[in-house]
């Protein structure tokens, strides 16, 4: 069961250590997950690249996840332009169609 959370929580901390943080600390716990390879047999300096490939791919992740972010933040922003466009010219067309009834009546 221990085995468990602990791969679980170094999948949450590679995928988002941001959230991986949030989590530990709610729950009370030590930071005791390490992305560094636990190989005994590499040399330090291919330990450490390693390591710095990891961090680089964590960053990518990352950057990508925020550039999704923003992608969405700029279809929303467009979406309610376009909402708001619409709702706008929709009271334009109300007003002159009720322009049109007082009209109709004024001659009746």
């Amino acid at each position: 069961m221990v085995n468990d959370r602990r791969k679980m929580l170094k999948y949450l901390r590679r995928e988002s250590e941001e959230r991986y943080f949030k989590l530990i600390e709610r729950l009370g716990i030590r930071d005791t997950i390490s992305l560094v390879p636990q190989r005994a047999f590499l040399p330090a300096e291919a330990a450490e690249a390693a390591a710095a490939k990891q961090r680089k791919r964590l960053q990518l992740k990352e950057t990508e996840r925020r550039q999704r972010e923003l992608k969405k933040q700029k279809m929303e922003a467009q979406r309610n332009r376009i909402l708001e466009r619409n709702s706008e010219e929709l009271a334009r067309q109300e007003a002159e169609l009720e322009q049109r009834r007082r009209n109709l009546e004024r001659q009746s």
